[in-house]
């Protein structure tokens, strides 16, 4: 955020994704991959899109471009595991890393060595998946100046006495801004629809789901039904305080549904807070154009369109760097 001068113009995406892995790869892995996160995001994404979503094929990866990409992310991935022996751990707080390394040990038949680049890559996917996200509740934000007023009060208040402090992000005091990224996540989910292989036959309102049947189960569709989100076109973050409380009737799942939903739900949804009471703080952002639909690209995951540019229009308060 220091590096942003006031006037300059980014990319949605070129603006968010390095912000979130600014902080989550020191948090979830220990270590500092900004120089690299461009080019393994871009691998990441190709990957998803040859051989799980499978709108490209195979020898898309194969490219002098993909393969600079790939040995870039695999630096990465070794860099985790050559930084995470136990002599280098020893007093120092757990992170994931440490946990998949943990469960290989321990069963490494269940987590042998060779499958341990996909989960330790899939850390790095977070500052793509949250940085979108936030980038969805900055555009519905700026769709909404008196929301983007009400979340920069909120977030000038816990700024008032210095840098808040876990006890400070109660619910009470970021209450709009809570609402505001949950209907973002309503309208705006990065994860529409989740992938799914029947293991066991079963018969599901009349059809029949033979073993090894793939499945997509859309889980956000429901957020478009009139009967569990009235009026669901319009962007409404009164449907999550009493009396309405929509979101407790079962038709709300942006983290995905039962024992496969997200393990980091609830640490996702404060950072994701967090991050947008940091923007409106810090700086006034403002849309370089205006859009009739919001420009979004669907696959692998939904992102905003890196059409949409954001400007700094302001700084309005220093970074203490």
């Amino acid at each position: 955020m220091a590096s942003w001068d006031v006037g300059s113009t980014m990319p949605v995406q070129a603006m968010l994704r390095p912000l979130l892995n600014a902080q989550s790869s020191p948090l979830l892995a220990s270590i500092d991959t900004q120089a690299e996160i461009a080019d393994a995001l871009e691998y990441k994404v190709r990957v998803l899109n040859v051989g799980i979503v499978k709108t490209m094929p195979r020898f898309m990866l194969n490219t002098l471009p993909m393969r600079r990409r790939a040995k870039a992310t695999q630096r990465i991935i070794d860099r985790m595991q050559n930084t995470h022996t136990a002599t280098q751990r020893v007093g120092k707080p757990k992170d994931v890393v440490d946990a998949y390394l943990a469960l290989h040990a321990s069963d490494p038949q269940f987590l042998p060595e060779s499958d341990l680049s996909l989960p330790l890559g899939a850390i790095l996917m977070t500052a793509m998946y949250m940085g979108d996200q936030v980038g969805f509740a900055l555009y519905w934000l700026l769709q909404n100046p008196e929301l983007y007023e009400r979340v920069t009060a909120e977030a000038d208040a816990l700024w008032a006495e210095g840098d808040p402090g876990e006890d400070d992000l109660s619910p009470d005091r970021i209450d709009v801004t809570r609402r505001v990224l949950m209907e973002t996540l309503r309208m705006s989910p990065i994860t529409v629809m989740s992938m799914r292989t029947v293991m066991n036959t079963c018969v599901v309102e009349g059809y029949e789901l033979p073993v090894g049947t793939q499945l997509l189960i859309a889980q956000a569709a429901t957020h478009y039904l009139e009967e569990a989100f009235p009026d669901p076109w319009t962007f409404d973050i009164d449907r999550y305080a009493p009396p309405r409380n929509e979101h407790r009737g079962g038709g709300y799942a942006p983290f995905g549904l039962g024992t496969h939903s997200c393990l980091g739900r609830r640490w996702a949804h404060m950072h994701m807070a967090i991050n947008l009471l940091m923007l409106t703080h810090h700086f006034r952002i403002e849309l370089a154009r205006p859009f009739k639909r919001m420009p979004m690209d669907p696959l692998p995951s939904q992102s905003p369109s890196n059409r949409i540019k954001l400007r700094i229009a302001e700084q309005r308060h220093e970074l203490r760097v």
